[in-house]
């Protein structure tokens, strides 16, 4: 209901966690051609992060009412949009 605030129930009580044994490294035997592999994925990995651009829209008209009146998730049409502005 909007304008009402937001009922929590209290977190329930977490049992003691033992001590955990520290992550240690894996170690992996690769030749020269996988290595050469995994130098070009990461190139091109990051070639593509740099690709990226994003832009911030304010939108006042459409907000929670909207897409409950629409029976459509923000989720889903935060998804859509991405979909659309991919597709344009």
């Amino acid at each position: 209901m909007q304008g009402s605030p937001p009922t929590f129930a209290p977190l329930p009580t977490l049992p003691e966690t033992p001590a955990l044994t520290p992550p240690r490294e894996i170690a992996f035997d690769t030749t020269p051609e996988v290595e050469g592999r995994m130098r070009t994925a990461r190139a091109n990995a990051r070639a593509l992060v740099a690709d990226v651009a994003t832009h911030k829209v304010e939108c006042s008209t459409v907000g929670k009412a909207s897409f409950k009146q629409w029976k459509l998730s923000p989720d889903a049409a935060v998804q859509m949009a991405l979909q659309l502005a991919y597709y344009k």
